[in-house]
């Protein structure tokens, strides 16, 4: 098989919810329909945007024959999302934000690399942080090396992803096989917790993962916008508690590592839990005692650091000290 029959093999279905989004959008379609590798199609979700979002989609409709758009009422995120997968045609699918954009035009080619060498369900990769107010760049995480992930066994590449602190709660640090989403019913809901059951749902079905340690999603973040972090409501909060809860009564049915991604969800849920100010979240931080035991899988670093300090001060003052550093880390 030549190179060109190889890649009509593989088609990459990126699906982009927009909803209002004309500031930043064409910046973000720019850096997909650039890309090196042409096998893609592109789905725009118009979510009931009343700015000149739908002109600029219709612009690029026109001049690119791998664009598909879609306008619906305004239902939110996820169920744009769900749209999109509806309708991709694609073996792999990435889901994008409007206001974000790819790092070089190589990207898609380098993921196309990696799904050739391991066929992976799931392939993770490196993201970075553009700070739109004043220009700056940072690159997000730690260097994984492909051949450390190439010489692991296939179990044991989860733990050694999480290990490094790489595993990731959002839908857009990945590319995810389309069938184990079909297959295993996977959705979206429109909670703000949406990403964190989402994939947990993915890391728990998939059979195969692989990282690419290009660096290829950059998220533009506002330092007092939309995508600073904010404490959960009551309502996220019971969804996070009640997965933490299912888990920690059933762990010998998951692998170790899922249990220690869920440990690291444990330490979020506790952060957010000091943050929130609804009265019913304190009978819940009892309830949640109970998942301590959950710091023992501290594969993530987060929960090493998490088990040492419960050791020296307990579960409550542990509780304080981990929403402070999250209040002082993302503004709340």
């Amino acid at each position: 098989m030549d190179e060109k029959d190889m890649e009509k093999d593989i088609l990459i279905s990126i699906i982009i919810p927009v909803y209002n989004a004309e500031e930043f959008l064409t910046q973000c379609l720019d850096s997909i329909c650039g890309q090196t590798y042409k096998n893609i199609e592109v789905i725009l979700i118009d979510d009931g945007s009343t700015d000149g979002t739908k002109k600029i989609c219709m612009n690029y409709l026109e001049k690119d024959n791998r664009i598909r758009y879609l306008y619906k009422k305004n239902e939110g995120p996820g169920i744009a999302r769900n749209k999109g997968l509806e309708m991709a045609n694609g073996q792999y699918i990435m889901f994008v934000d409007s206001d974000d954009y790819f790092y070089s035009p190589d990207n898609v080619d380098n993921i196309i690399r990696r799904i050739r060498k391991n066929q992976a369900d799931l392939i993770m990769y490196n993201s970075g942080t553009y700070w739109n107010e004043d220009g700056e760049f940072v690159r997000e995480g730690v260097i994984i090396e492909e051949k450390e992930i190439d010489r692991l066994k296939n179990e044991d590449k989860f733990s050694y992803v999480l290990s490094k602190g790489m595993i990731y709660s959002g839908v857009l640090s990945k590319v995810i096989k389309k069938e184990v989403l079909y297959e295993n019913d996977i959705w979206y809901d429109n909670t703000e917790c949406e990403d964190i059951v989402w994939s947990l749902k993915i890391y728990m079905n998939v059979k195969s993962i692989d990282w690419c340690n290009d660096l290829i999603y950059v998220y533009r973040k506002r330092k007092s916008g939309s995508r600073s972090a904010k404490a959960f409501t009551h309502e996220n909060l019971k969804i996070v508690k009640e997965l933490c809860l299912r888990i920690c009564e059933n762990k010998e049915k998951y692998d170790d590592g899922i249990v220690g991604y869920v440990a690291y969800l444990y330490t979020v849920w506790l952060a957010q839990a000091y943050l929130s100010k609804d009265l019913r979240v304190k009978q819940d931080k009892k309830e949640m005692k109970k998942c301590i035991m959950l710091l023992k899988y501290d594969i993530h670093p987060n929960v090493k650091v998490a088990r040492k300090v419960y050791k020296i001060v307990g579960y409550n003052i542990l509780t304080f000290l981990l929403g402070t550093y999250m209040k002082h880390l993302y503004k709340i």
